[in-house]
């Protein structure tokens, strides 16, 4: 959790970073956006679009995972001491956060390929 925090402090740090460094001498017209201008912010926009998706699938894993846990705690309760039904509830909390785990992944994956396509096509234009 500590490394998904700092990973998105980390990004965040360096998309309010990028103004700084897209900074052009000369070479365009006056009111003329240049190439570096323009490739900043469509990097800025690809970086805020990935990290909104990593945020969203993290939020997503998070509530899976607690109505895992929250089912898993109602079946043991609802087991009063039967330790059939508490291996149960312990393999399907077990089955549910795996499920989340795989989700979230893809998630991730799936967005950083977004990312690097849209900066791909930043740098083309």
């Amino acid at each position: 959790m500590k490394k998904i925090i700092s990973g998105l402090a980390i990004s965040m740090a360096l998309v309010a970073a990028l103004p700084a460094f897209a900074a052009t001498t000369g070479g365009t017209p006056a009111g003329t956006p240049s190439r570096s201008s323009t490739v900043s912010a469509c990097v800025k926009t690809a970086v805020q679009t990935r990290n909104a998706s990593l945020t969203s699938a993290r939020q997503t894993y998070t509530a899976a995972v607690k109505a895992a846990r929250d089912a898993k705690t109602a079946a043991v309760k609802a087991a009063k001491g039967d330790k059939t039904a508490i291996a149960a509830a312990k393999t399907a909390y077990k089955t549910a956060v795996a499920s989340a785990q795989t989700a979230y992944t893809a998630a991730k994956t799936a967005a950083n390929a977004q990312y690097k396509t849209d900066v791909a096509a930043c740098k083309k234009s």
